[in-house]
């Protein structure tokens, strides 16, 4: 299976999972100035979403979808996977 398709959504998921682990690493390791713990978690909580739905894609339906509309592709251009 060639995988040249693939490049953005494994950049994308590694720059979240880069970003989530930062985050929660700088949440654990550092204090959070009152005034902006709320502003740090709300952020958080937008980049753990965007994470599970990557992992999504990787392990649910979309990857399959990807598949098989490239399998689909294929096929009308008369090619064989």
């Amino acid at each position: 299976m060639k995988t040249a398709g693939l490049f953005m959504p494994t950049i994308v998921t590694l720059v979240l999972m880069g970003g989530f682990f930062s985050m929660c690493t700088y949440l654990i390791k550092f204090a959070v100035p009152p005034e902006n713990k709320e502003i740090l978690l709300i952020l958080i909580g937008a980049v753990a979403t965007k994470f599970g739905d990557s992992v999504a894609y990787w392990i649910n339906s979309s990857m399959g979808s990807h598949n098989k509309e490239k399998t689909i592709s294929n096929m009308t251009n008369g090619q064989q996977q």
